[in-house]
């Protein structure tokens, strides 16, 4: 929780929020970058703050531009957040192009699984 520092005896506090006043909103993080994971794993992505906890939202980039998959990072897995621009992460999105955590050739052993149950 952050403190405000109250006023020394005869300074007065020009600080809006030791009154209640509105802080000034934080802009949301919003950027296409080249993340770089631990692992030597690299993706491009448009990058944002996940809803849950502190991880980072990935929205992986397909070659036509799109959104392929999203993939929750922690960020300690981070080793580096690459800004570029949106342009550069389409032309790059085919060569870094990620497999998506569930294909479809994952689906008929996922169904014979559930059919032996």
């Amino acid at each position: 929780m952050k403190t405000i520092p109250k006023p020394i005896a005869g300074e007065e506090m020009t600080d809006p929020r030791a009154f209640g006043g509105p802080e000034e909103p934080t802009p949301e993080f919003d950027e296409f970058a080249k993340v770089e994971l631990f692992g030597h794993q690299q993706l491009i992505a448009r990058v944002t703050k996940a809803p849950i906890g502190d991880f980072i939202r990935c929205d992986i980039l397909d070659g036509k531009g799109k959104t392929a998959f999203t993939r929750l990072v922690n960020p300690k897995a981070v080793y580096a957040i690459n800004l570029i621009s949106r342009s550069l992460a389409l032309a790059l999105a085919k060569q870094f192009a990620t497999e998506p955590p569930v294909t479809r050739y994952d689906l008929p052993a996922l169904a014979a699984a559930q059919e032996g149950e």
